[in-house]
């Protein structure tokens, strides 16, 4: 039931086996046969052909035929046998379409494929590969020394370091990057891929793999290092000169600050100073009344010693101010505020402005007296505004609420045209000769660089409302 016939069929002449064979393939069959006779063979093999089956499916036969003759020698019949390889037909096609595919794919990629034979050192390498080095086809010959003498020295060792690790299976893939000799002279950057194949014993025999010309994105990466250096060195130097420019604002904040400190002992010195006076004058009259006995001595003593007291506090309150504190530590965020508004006590209060200071205590960690110098910029800001707009019951209001530090004023806000640039160095809303500008940026970088945290601001129904917030704060128990 061959090719869904029966046996008597064939035997009984009912089918022609020459018509079973497809049309296109018959004539070489019949050449193959005419071959034979006239060859006087006694046997021979035909090349696959096609064979039509009763259900006019197609399978590919492979035919080996015996020549049978009489004793003439003239050819009586043949005796052979067939074999369906029409699966094999079926993978063979699939394999070169596969290849087809390949080729397209590495003709697409503008690759260079090499095939190495590591038994005898043989290798193939493609029309691409050699053109890639400036070479014709006939110009290099399939020996993987056409390769090796063309890697630069400097390469060879590497390259080899890493097709020997991926023989040993440490590497899934061969993958190297090295130099060869271009025909002309000069050095082509090359990109190497390749995998190994390995017989029963686990000897590598075969390698396979490609190159790609990376010259240009070589050249592209020094290129690129080079700017990258020159970058880096400009930004080196504006790293340098923005530090430079920091530690002027930093003194410049620093003289400002002292300036206001300056004018807050005017006035907590002008009181005591008066009272010193007067005491002094009146020593006369009281003299001349009789007055000055021991007991009188005593007082006068007392009292004088209490104001000399009180403004040697204020001389170490303002030293403390500005001392250069180099350790960072945990303080007291209300101690540092109260010290910082009773330095400007008596000032604040010949203004006419009442501070009040409220909320729970805690603890924040950093410098305290950069902390200082951030509320004594703030009240000093509070003061000049409520001051510039003739408001006659000024207040100024600090709450200590859930790591945060609240600034209000009543002096009727910040103009929204200008909200977004009063923290910029520089920018002032005071008159010219009253203000440099850098106070309230100096502020925001001590509070978000050296204490981790923000200063921002917005408007309140009042006034101004500046926000000092922590990222952590430990509670004042």
């Amino acid at each position: 039931m061959y090719f869904h016939y029966r046996r008597h069929e064939f035997m009984q002449s009912e089918v022609c086996y020459a018509s079973l064979i497809h049309k296109d393939d018959l004539p070489m069959v019949l050449a193959q046969v005419q071959d034979a006779i006239d060859k006087e063979l006694s046997y021979f093999e035909h090349k696959p052909y096609r064979i039509i089956t009763k259900e006019d499916e197609e399978k590919w036969i492979l035919d080996h035929s015996l020549v049978i003759r009489d004793s003439e020698n003239q050819v009586t019949h043949f005796l052979g046998y067939l074999v369906d390889v029409t699966e094999l037909k079926s993978s063979e096609e699939e394999i070169k379409r596969v290849r087809d595919r390949l080729q397209v794919a590495i003709d697409g990629s503008n690759d260079g494929l090499w095939d190495w034979n590591m038994v005898t050192n043989e290798a193939y390498f493609s029309p691409r590969w050699k053109s890639m080095l400036g070479y014709a086809e006939e110009e290099i010959g399939s020996h993987v020394e056409e390769w090796t003498n063309r890697v630069h020295a400097k390469d060879v060792k590497q390259t080899f370091l890493d097709v020997q690790a991926h023989i040993n299976g440490d590497t899934e893939v061969y993958d190297n990057v090295h130099r060869m000799r271009h025909k002309d002279g000069h050095w082509v950057w090359i990109h190497d891929r390749g995998k190994a194949l390995f017989n029963e014993s686990g000897q590598a025999v075969r390698m396979v793999g490609f190159h790609t010309d990376v010259s240009r994105q070589k050249k592209l990466e020094k290129q690129l290092s080079r700017i990258n250096q020159t970058l880096e060195e400009k930004v080196q130097t504006q790293v340098e000169d923005i530090r430079k420019k920091d530690e002027i604002l930093q003194q410049q904040a620093k003289l400002a600050a002292m300036g206001e400190m300056i004018g807050a002992i005017a006035h907590q010195w002008r009181q005591p100073l008066n009272a010193l006076n007067i005491n002094i004058q009146n020593l006369d009259d009281d003299y001349a009344e009789g007055l000055i006995d021991a007991t009188f001595i005593e007082d006068f003593i007392e009292e004088n010693k209490r104001t000399i007291s009180f403004m040697s506090d204020t001389i170490d309150d303002f030293r403390n101010f500005f001392r250069i504190d180099k350790q960072k530590r945990n303080f007291s965020v209300k101690k540092a505020i109260h010290k910082t508004v009773s330095i400007q006590q008596a000032q604040l209060q010949n203004r006419g402005i009442k501070v009040s200071v409220h909320g729970e205590d805690y603890l924040i960690y950093g410098l305290e007296n950069e902390f200082q110098q951030v509320i004594l910029n703030l009240l000093s800001n509070a003061k000049d505004i409520i001051e510039q707009r003739g408001i006659s019951d000024g207040e100024i209001e600090i709450e200590l609420q859930d790591c945060k530090v609240h600034v209000m004023d009543n002096g009727e806000g910040i103009p929204e045209a200008i909200m977004d640039r009063i923290f910029e160095p520089y920018f002032s809303t005071k008159e010219q000769g009253k203000g440099t500008g850098i106070g309230l940026y100096m502020s925001k970088m001590i509070i978000q660089e050296n204490m981790g945290g923000s200063l921002d601001v917005k408007n309140s129904d009042q006034g101004a409302l500046f926000t000092i917030a922590f990222d952590s704060c430990k509670v004042q128990t």
